[in-house]
């Protein structure tokens, strides 16, 4: 009994692995490596917040599973995930990068400042996608990015860029009585994770966009590939 039980549920398994979708080939956005400064230059970045909360997080569930709705972002929230990439990404091209709350950026810091970086993120989707055939996140946002001159406070740029990402999720094991065991993606788990992807894809689409203007602004030289 208990041996037809599970080979039926390994049936089954197959089955919905083999209707399931496969996870999307999105590419992911290189490394930025053209971009390299003379002399590193110094920036307080403010904390990234979500810029609207009409986006929607979307519970995609499994073959045997009903679909379960998730809330939604808040508009004005703090979205630390996009600050810390970004912070990363600016650091990976010769930025020194200080937070804005950082001692309040004390004198002797504010006085070597060159900009004062912020930014904004909206989520556009997040989907999670829990098949038996594997768990996957992928997602869609936008970034806004705003650089102003520290000593004058005027705007020195201002643009805003799409990002996509997907990742194989963190699965998450919950045991249940009538299928023995059921594998699901928890939010919670992945959406820091591919949050992470699709800020990082969007960042350097933007740099790679309007890089002669990031030449201009940030003072720097060409370097191969």
């Amino acid at each position: 009994m208990m041996l037809a039980r599970s080979l039926g549920c390994f049936i089954l398994a197959v089955i919905a692995g083999c209707a399931s979708p496969h996870m999307p080939n999105i590419t992911n956005e290189p490394p930025i490596k053209n971009l390299a400064l003379h002399q590193p230059k110094n920036v307080a970045i403010s904390p990234f917040r979500i810029k609207t909360g009409q986006g929607a997080r979307t519970y995609v569930s499994s073959y045997f599973s009903q679909r379960q709705p998730m809330p939604g972002w808040k508009a004005g929230e703090e979205y630390s995930v996009a600050t810390q990439t970004v912070t990363e990404e600016l650091q990976s091209i010769g930025i020194n990068v200080f937070e804005s709350t950082e001692g309040l950026l004390a004198p002797r810091i504010r006085d070597k400042l060159d900009f004062l970086v912020s930014g904004a993120v909206q989520p556009v989707r997040l989907e999670i996608h829990d098949t038996y055939s594997g768990n996957y996140t992928e997602g869609h946002y936008r970034l806004s990015l705003r650089i102003l001159d520290a000593r004058t406070g005027e705007k020195a740029w201002e643009g805003e860029s799409e990002g996509h990402g997907s990742l194989m999720n963190d699965p998450e094991v919950i045991h249940d009585l009538a299928m023995g065991s059921n594998i699901v993606a928890s939010l919670s788990q992945n959406e820091d994770r591919v949050s992470r992807v699709i800020v990082t894809n969007a960042f350097r689409s933007m740099m790679r966009a309007h890089a002669d203007e990031m030449r201009r602004i940030f003072t720097t030289k060409t370097e191969p590939q």
